[in-house]
C-alpha cells in the first residue's frame, strides 16, 4: 500500500458535528475486480459519500489493461462513487491512464500532482447539508520518472 491519503480529512468529518452526521464508504485496492462490485454495492448505497483511495483500475496479476480499466471506472460511477485518488497501479496503465480518467464519471483527485493528467486538485461537495472538501494526496514514491511532464509536489505545500 504505502500511500498517504487526504481522505483522512474526510474521515474526520464523519463524526457528528453540531448534530450533523455523514456516512462515508471508502474502498481501495479493488484491482479491476468487477466481480467484487455486486458484493459491496449494498454497503456503498447506504453512504452519503463514496470514495476510493486508488488501485481500482489495474490488476497486475491478471494484466487486465485498458478495456477492463474503463469498464471498472464506469461501473464505479454506476455505484455512486463521488471521487477517487490515483494509486500506484493506475500509473502502470501508462498513457492510457488519461483515457480511463476521462471515462470516469466522477472526479479523479491528485492534490499534490502537477502535469498533464486530467485530474482535479480537490472536490467541494454538499453532503447532508455540510460543505465537504475532499483532497487526494499521492505517495511521493510512485514511479514518476516513468511519467515525463508530471511533477510530485510536497503534500503539505499542496494542501496549503
Amino acid at each position: 500500500m504505502g500511500r498517504a491519503f487526504a481522505f483522512l480529512l474526510i474521515l474526520a468529518l464523519s463524526l457528528p458535528a453540531g448534530g450533523w452526521e455523514i456516512t462515508i464508504a471508502f474502498t481501495n485496492d479493488l484491482h479491476a475486480s468487477l466481480e467484487r462490485l455486486p458484493e459491496i454495492a449494498p454497503l456503498l448505497a447506504q453512504a452519503d459519500l463514496v470514495l476510493d483511495a486508488g488501485d481500482a483500475w489495474e490488476d497486475l496479476d491478471r494484466l487486465t489493461g485498458l478495456p477492463q480499466a474503463v469498464e471498472m471506472a464506469q461501473k464505479m460511477g454506476e455505484l455512486g462513487y463521488d471521487a477517487m485518488v490515483l494509486g500506484n497501479h493506475e500509473m502502470l496503465l501508462g498513457p492510457a491512464l488519461r483515457e480511463v480518467i476521462s471515462a470516469a464519471p466522477f472526479p479523479v483527485l491528485a492534490t499534490n500532482l502537477e502535469g498533464d493528467l486530467p485530474t482535479q486538485k480537490y472536490l467541494l461537495l454538499s453532503v447532508g447539508g455540510l460543505q465537504v472538501l475532499v483532497l487526494g494526496l499521492l505517495w511521493k514514491e510512485y514511479p514518476w520518472p516513468l511519467w515525463p511532464g508530471i511533477k510530485m509536489l510536497d503534500p503539505i505545500q499542496a494542501v496549503r
